[in-house]
Order: C-alpha cells, then sequence, then structure tokens
C-alpha cells in the first residue's frame, strides 16, 4: 500500500511542525468531552471531513480510544499495545500511543483544517504515571499520516513509548510498526 515510517531524525524525514489546537494552550480545537477524565473509553463515530484512504478503504469516520488508537469501527481497543501486525478485536487502526493512557488532566481535541484533520492528545497521562504528555495526529485527505509529539516524559517507565505501541495495522496480518515497549 506504500506505507513507510520516516522519523523526523533521519535523512528525508518529516518536518516537526506543531500546529497547536488545544485552547488552553492558544489553540481553537473541539474538545471530545465525553472522554475527559476517562480511563477505557472510545467516542464514535467522528465524521471526517473527507475520505481517508487507508490499507485500500476509503473511511469517512473515526473512533478515537482513549487508550492511543484510532480505528474505523465502533469497537474497543485492548488496554495494552502489541506488535503490529496483531490478531485484535480490531483489525485497522492507527497506534499513535497504544497504551493504558488516562484523559486527565487534559482533553483530546479535534480540529478541520480543510485538507487537514488534527487530533490532539492534549496533558494525557499513561496509568500510574503522574506527569502528563502532549502529541498530535495528522491526517491528510491524501492518506499521509503524520504523528507529532511534544512531550512524552511521563515521569516514569512509559517515558518516550517505554510501554507504548506505535504504528498502523491493515489487517491482522498487514501492517506497519514503528514500536513496541520501547523509549523512542
Amino acid at each position: 500500500f506504500g506505507y513507510t515510517v520516516r522519523d523526523s531524525y533521519a535523512e528525508q524525514g518529516p518536518v516537526y511542525h506543531w500546529i497547536e489546537i488545544a485552547p488552553p494552550a492558544g489553540g481553537h480545537g473541539m474538545a471530545l468531552e465525553s472522554l475527559s477524565g476517562i480511563d477505557d473509553a472510545y467516542y464514535w463515530p467522528l465524521a471526517l471531513p473527507f475520505s481517508l484512504p487507508f490499507y485500500g478503504t476509503d473511511y469517512d469516520e473515526i473512533a478515537v480510544s482513549t487508550n492511543g488508537t484510532i480505528s474505523f469501527e465502533d469497537a474497543f481497543m485492548p488496554l495494552h499495545g502489541a506488535p503490529i501486525p496483531h490478531e485484535s478485536s480490531v483489525s485497522a487502526f492507527i497506534a499513535h500511543m497504544w497504551s493504558d493512557l488516562v484523559i486527565d488532566p487534559g482533553e483530546i481535541y479535534v480540529q478541520d483544517l480543510g485538507s487537514l484533520f488534527i487530533i490532539e492528545f492534549y496533558e494525557i497521562r499513561t496509568l500510574g504515571c503522574e506527569g502528563p504528555g502532549t502529541w498530535q495526529i495528522l491526517l491528510f485527505d491524501n492518506g499521509n499520516i503524520l504523528l507529532q509529539f511534544k512531550d512524552t516524559g511521563f515521569g516514569c517507565w512509559a517515558d518516550q513509548g517505554g510501554s507504548a505501541t506505535v504504528g498502523i495495522q491493515g489487517s491482522s496480518t498487514l501492517g506497519l510498526g514503528y514500536s513496541h515497549w520501547q523509549p523512542v
């Protein structure tokens, strides 16, 4: 399907360019308030402003999980990430910080910018850790996906993704992993 993983530190990697959407930090995004303060839940359906091509299928809506995934069906992802590809209750998903997260003290914000849709996990904690982290998932109308991590220092063993899986999956046998339970 032409997917590749490129780190911003690699040659010809993407340029880190944070687009703030969280209102407490000066942005204009909308909170998914039903997830505020929640440990294990998801928001469905969140309509996209365009059809997102992902592993050969066009999607118009997504599910946003408190546990650091975005999927394309009305289902909850399990708590802890696994290596990708993985046999799961949800077959197609984006794992941006797949771990046992708590939407506290911050929020999950979304903003439609036309050909770009941004989801920001703002000041989110890993369960059992005190420090919050902030990161974004940028979905482009051409199917490109960009993950940006502003702060993933949770103040514990989970720092920099130490308890998370990051990658994309189209089915239980097809996916592209970046990391699994290792700080990167």
